[in-house]
């Protein structure tokens, strides 16, 4: 099975040459059959800075197989650039909650 950095280079590689999109690849978790890969594109950034808004930060989810083929790719969540990501968003509730109840 290959790498971390193969899955890296195989969905950055996609974004780019396929969609024409840049990003980053924010998680890499291996799965039966091959890979789950997230990453994150900023969404017509120009276009928002000239209305004023902040960039939007798109998720999706990519699936690999074992040779390193997308074999799918699905856009999950989106948020402006200055909103934290929904985990973030729970990790600090249940901070907050923790420290509230000790």
């Amino acid at each position: 099975m290959a790498g971390i950095a193969s899955v890296y280079t195989a969905v950055t590689d996609f974004f780019e040459k396929t969609l024409g999109k840049r990003g980053r690849v924010t998680s890499i978790q291996p799965v039966s059959g091959g890979f789950l890969a997230s990453f994150e594109t900023v969404e017509e950034e120009d276009y928002m800075k000239r209305i004023g808004k902040d960039p939007m930060i798109a998720a999706s989810e990519v699936r690999l197989d074992d040779r390193m083929e997308i074999l799918s790719y699905r856009r999950h969540d989106a948020r402006s650039r200055n909103d934290l990501p929904r985990e973030a968003q729970e990790m600090t509730q249940e901070s907050s909650q923790l420290f509230l109840t000790t």
